[in-house]
């Protein structure tokens, strides 16, 4: 349990400061130089941020055989129109085991609610760093 919550706290941490993609259902205003304005809303999960990585981190359970190595996953997918993900591709391995779960891990999370363009449900792309320790 305390592996998990070590690892849940890790993941957050790291992926708040090197996540430059929202994923918290923000809204934001963009004005576009014909100069019309478009409202846009990034894709949440059900729950949060918070919700969404400790569901991932229970999904993934991973155990590591060495305390002292570092692993990363870069992994990429887009979350279409009905909020499900898809098109999951590994950007940097972080071997192939882990690889492997982190896929599926996240066949099996929930829908999200989809982003948003005036209005309209749009695909989006997610690049998520998973960094375990």
């Amino acid at each position: 349990m305390k592996l998990k919550l070590f690892i849940l706290s890790l993941l957050t941490i790291v992926t708040l400061n090197s996540f430059s993609q929202r994923f918290d259902g923000h809204t934001s205003k963009v004005k576009t130089p014909d100069g019309k304005e478009h409202f846009n809303v990034t894709p949440k999960y059900p729950g949060g941020r918070a919700a969404f990585f400790s569901e991932l981190s229970e999904k993934i359970n991973y155990r590591r055989n060495n305390k002292q190595v570092r692993t990363k996953v870069l992994i990429s997918f887009v979350i279409d129109i009905y909020g499900k993900i898809g098109d999951i591709k590994i950007i940097e391995s972080g071997g192939e085991k882990l690889d492997k779960k982190c896929i599926k891990a996240l066949k099996k999370m929930k829908k999200f609610i989809p982003a948003k363009m005036d209005g309209k449900a749009v695909p989006t792309t997610i690049k998520l760093p998973l960094v375990f320790q």
